[in-house]
């Protein structure tokens, strides 16, 4: 029977940036490539992953160059470390 592997780690585009970018006129080309058919939010990801995995830890990397009208960072992806006890 499959098992999931103790540790996952994961990096995939984040697309709760794209609301934000609207408000600058600006997309993320590489969002809309033909090779990319899920996206995903914190919450998504997070959902996903605990299904297999009991510990998740989500969070972002890669900034982008803009920020929130109120200066809030934003980032190209989000990064996920799933655990499940060996």
């Amino acid at each position: 029977m499959w098992s999931p592997a103790p540790r996952l780690i994961v990096s995939v585009p984040n697309c709760e940036l794209l609301g934000y970018l609207w408000d600058h006129l600006a997309t993320p080309w590489h969002m809309l490539e033909a090779s990319h058919v899920n996206f995903f939010t914190r919450w998504s990801l997070g959902a996903l992953l605990r299904e297999f995995y009991p510990e998740v830890e989500l969070g972002f990397h890669t900034p982008y160059p803009l920020r929130t009208a109120e200066g809030t960072p934003l980032h190209y992806n989000l990064l996920a470390v799933a655990r499940r006890p060996a």
